[in-house]
């Protein structure tokens, strides 16, 4: 199989074409390899939340969720019952709490009270320490803007915004970019930067306003930021094994290169079976063609327009991640990916 990924159970390694013999969840590790990506661009190994699926980062307590704006006021004349138990279970709460807030039918008010005297919906400070430690690695000195990205895709996966959208989910998301512009904190800054340029569309003018806030308090971008928007496309190539392809974009940003690799299976709807990111596509095109030679299979260089046709079909078409570390690399790096597919030339 053409994959072009290794991801042993605690780090994030990335390694051209495995053996087609290797299974999707039990790929090798390569050590000190030039396309491993640092510690700061590897996803966390995935948790299980409570309710069994897959994140890269622990969440904060999902019941500890600021109730002004980031979660629904039950005293709205806008939110029934149902949506606050859409949101509680989207957030992995216990099903015994989610079962006696549906008991209480449509008689708001007195869900509203007894939420609050549960402590169901704490105080801002309980989400948002937890939630802005996720952001101190982009702090250290050499960071990139790759890594930055890869940070953001952890985020939002761990968020669930980027998997769905939910009406609660960004309304929380939007109070929690408003609530961190408060706190002056640089991770506050790193973190707005970053939803600005990938997170969901309705919630980035919210993350600009709030990094221009702190930007006005007085803290300093850090260098990456400016590195941010500068992905150009190079160049995309497919190869096939086995009925599974893998569509390689290219990008250059400054003196770097770094490849987005998506494997798609055509043996099951030809969906997105897993996603990646290369921080060397260099090297990464050397052991591509090593394999090509190696094990018989062709190159195929793909015009941008082209490629992205291909990459848009497989992404419309239904998931074919089953692997926890696939759904992980799937949630993570989308983000990413749909940011590069605008990037793609139209013609050419």
């Amino acid at each position: 199989m053409g994959q072009v990924s290794s991801r042993p159970p605690s780090r994030r390694h990335l390694e051209a074409v495995p053996d087609p013999s290797t299974h999707a969840g039990a790929r090798r590790g390569k050590t000190g390899s030039a396309l491993s990506l640092s510690d700061r661009c590897e996803p966390a190994p995935p948790v299980r939340r409570r309710d069994g699926r897959p994140t890269t980062a622990q969440p904060a307590d999902p019941l500890r969720t600021p109730a002004a704006h980031g979660a629904p006021d039950p005293a709205s004349e806008d939110i029934t019952a149902a949506d606050i138990c859409r949101l509680l279970a989207d957030l992995g709460a216990p099903a015994d709490l989610t079962q006696a807030v549906a008991e209480f039918g449509d008689d708001l008010p007195a869900l509203a009270t007894w939420l609050q005297e549960i402590g169901a919906f704490g105080a801002p400070g309980d989400v948002l320490e937890p939630m802005l430690a996720q952001w101190t690695d982009l702090l250290e000195p050499g960071v990139g803007a790759l890594a930055a990205e890869i940070c953001a895709g952890e985020f939002l996966h761990s968020f669930h915004a980027a998997a769905d959208g939910s009406p609660c989910q960004i309304d929380a998301m939007d109070f929690l970019l408003r609530e961190v512009a408060a706190t002056g904190r640089p991770e506050a800054l790193a973190m707005c930067r970053c939803l600005a340029h990938l997170g969901p569309p309705v919630v980035r003018p919210t993350a600009r306003r709030s990094a221009q806030d702190l930007l006005e308090a007085g803290l300093a971008d850090q260098p990456w930021v400016a590195d941010l928007d500068r992905a150009e496309f190079a160049a995309a190539f497919a190869y096939v094994e086995a009925a599974q392809e893998s569509l390689v974009l290219e990008f250059r940003r400054a003196d770097t290169g770094h490849a987005v690799v998506v494997v798609v299976d055509h043996r099951r709807g030809g969906g997105v079976q897993d996603l990646f990111v290369v921080d060397d596509a260099q090297v990464l095109r050397r052991e591509v063609r090593q394999a090509a030679t190696t094990r018989g299979f062709a190159i195929t260089p793909l015009p941008a327009p082209q490629a992205a046709a291909r990459l848009q079909a497989a992404l419309a078409a239904p998931s074919c991640a089953t692997e926890p570390d696939e759904i992980v690399g799937v949630g993570v790096h989308l983000p990413l990916l749909q940011d590069r597919l605008t990037r793609l030339p139209t013609s050419g």
